[in-house]
């Protein structure tokens, strides 16, 4: 990752900066857990001054959202892992 770039593998944090505007630019993945067999993804941003002030805002409980845009792109977020995982070609 370099200096001009965010990562998250909170998924929840990256729904919710979504949510408010920021565009992931980048999704990956890698296999954790006991047995290697829990995909979890690694969702990348351009790093500024506003995203930082999200992830905080976030943190602390006090970033705005709203609901029902917060679900579906939360829901979005986990299906391009999943895709990712089974078709390593796909583009996120």
């Amino acid at each position: 990752m370099d200096e001009k770039s965010f990562s998250t593998r909170d998924i929840g944090l990256a729904a919710a900066l979504v949510t408010n505007g920021k565009p992931v630019t980048k999704i990956a993945f890698q296999y954790e857990g006991a047995r290697r067999n829990n995909a979890v993804g690694y969702f990348y941003f351009d790093q500024t001054a506003e995203l930082k002030k999200l992830e905080r805002d976030f943190w602390s409980g006090s970033c705005r959202i709203e609901p029902k845009s917060f679900l579906l792109n939360l829901r979005s977020l986990k299906s391009q892992v999943t895709n990712l995982e089974k078709n390593p070609d796909y583009k996120s």
